[in-house]
């Protein structure tokens, strides 16, 4: 019975202690594991720290930069293709159309006409008198005189009243002293003539039947030489020029006469001086002396024959 005793009790102790050796086995086990893990742990971290340390100073110092190796052409479209994501086709977007803007027209500037140059004619200062001790000299000018030495409106205007008054059938004219006389068989229709510088029409009209008029007309009736044509109107702008024309038409209306279809001819004169105009005639030279009513005529006749 103790032998019996001893040995279970034995073989319970047996047990227990094969157990707790077991136990005691598997907890160093553990614990050798945890020690093994935590020397790595600290080896990882050891190495990081370093790691860090020694990019901080290459960091600091400067590097040459590396040039990347030449890759064939071939291995570059490769790699770019592999690296390019397929693109998801999107549909395109089409601009939203705007009503056309309006231009505002430009205004062109008007072409400026280049002046042409011409020849500018001299224009007369008309000398009339002038004194010198002893007396005075004063220019008689003749009616062709007038004309040549007229500005070109003036000009103008007389070769369009002379074709006017030649354009009717049997009217002649003639050209005296100081004035160009119309007449119609024998009768005087119109004469020119001029007051100062101013050319003026005188015509076989009642001055009356024109006093509240458009035409500013004048009464020169108590002249003798205008006995026959007792209107006057002085042609002083281009409008007078057409009124005169009218009233023209009115006098040869009255007269019963009739109106050809002659050719109008040019009858201007270029200017001339008074030297050139005394030589030909056109302009006389009267001297008066001092205290007497006698007054002498010089012509250039006079003077060409005392040479």
């Amino acid at each position: 019975m103790k032998l019996l005793l001893a040995v279970k009790i034995g073989s319970t102790y047996w047990n227990m202690s094969a157990a707790g050796f077991w136990t005691v086995v598997v907890l160093l086990a553990l614990f050798a594991a945890a020690a093994v893990g935590l020397g790595v742990w600290a080896a990882v971290v050891c190495l990081q720290h370093r790691k860090q340390s020694a990019g901080d100073s290459v960091a600091d110092e400067p590097q040459p930069e590396e040039q990347p190796e030449e890759q064939p052409e071939e291995e570059q479209t490769e790699q770019i293709e592999e690296e390019q994501p397929q693109e998801e086709p999107f549909a395109e977007e089409t601009p939203e159309e705007q009503p056309p803007v309006e231009e505002e027209p430009v205004e062109e500037e008007p072409a400026v006409e280049q002046p042409v140059a011409t020849v500018a004619r001299p224009v007369a200062v008309p000398i009339e008198e002038e004194s010198f001790v002893g007396g005075t000299l004063r220019y008689n000018k003749s009616f062709t005189a007038h004309i040549i030495q007229s500005d070109d409106d003036v000009k103008n205007g007389y070769t369009d009243l002379k074709n006017l008054f030649l354009s009717y059938k049997n009217v002649h004219s003639r050209i005296s002293w100081k004035r160009e006389t119309f007449r119609l068989n024998g009768k005087a229709v119109a004469k020119l003539a001029f007051r100062g510088s101013t050319m003026c029409l005188f015509l076989p009209l009642d001055p009356a039947d024109y006093a509240d008029s458009k035409y500013k007309v004048e009464d020169v009736s108590s002249i003798a030489s205008n006995e026959d044509t007792p209107l006057m109107y002085r042609l002083k702008n281009a409008r007078r020029y057409t009124y005169a024309a009218q009233l023209f038409e009115t006098v040869m209306s009255q007269c019963g006469a009739v109106k050809t279809d002659r050719e109008a001819e040019d009858y201007y004169l270029p200017y001339e001086g008074l030297v050139e105009l005394i030589k030909k005639g056109l302009i006389k030279r009267n001297i008066k002396a001092a205290g007497s009513e006698d007054i002498f005529t010089r012509n250039q006749a006079d003077d060409d024959s005392e040479d």
